[in-house]
């Protein structure tokens, strides 16, 4: 079993206690049928760039296998679900990091999920979405090595 090099994104539904409460009173669904449409309406793309995306509880993940083209596809991925919770009055904040990352489509086992879940813990105290700082370096070739840091994530 190889554990490959991914970039995720971990995003957290801000208010999903109170929407699940919500929705889950005697009046129709509110927040849910908005959730699954825009996932679904999204999936299509995503799969189409080869990106993952799955959702539970109060959190979206999305996921790819390393590089910098696979970077900057899950960064604009994250600002279109973003946007569309937004325009959707759902709130989020996220972290976007790269590590070691398994996923079989039912187990999803992850270095970068849990520093991409760190630094939108950490960092991104309201609605934003923060990147790893080495992710950015990556990205824009201003690493001091940047040889190493491609090694440690390739």
């Amino acid at each position: 079993m190889i554990i490959h090099q991914g970039i995720v994104c971990f995003l957290d539904l801000l208010g999903y206690k109170e929407m699940v409460k919500r929705d889950s009173g005697p009046f129709e669904p509110i927040y849910l049928p908005k959730i699954e449409d825009l996932l679904t309406s999204l999936k299509p793309s995503f799969d189409k760039t080869g990106l993952e995306i799955r959702q539970f509880s109060d959190s979206i993940v999305l996921s790819s296998k390393y590089s910098i083209d696979n970077a900057v596809k899950i960064i604009e991925a994250a600002a279109q679900v973003q946007y569309s919770m937004i325009i959707n009055g759902i709130l989020v904040r996220g972290g976007i990091a790269i590590g070691r990352h398994y996923t079989n489509g039912d187990i999803v086992y992850s270095q970068a999920l849990v520093e991409a879940y760190y630094i939108e813990s950490k960092y991104a105290r309201f609605p934003r979405i923060v990147i790893d700082q080495n992710l950015i370096e990556l990205m824009l070739g201003t690493s001091e090595d940047p040889k190493q840091l491609e090694r440690n994530y390739s």
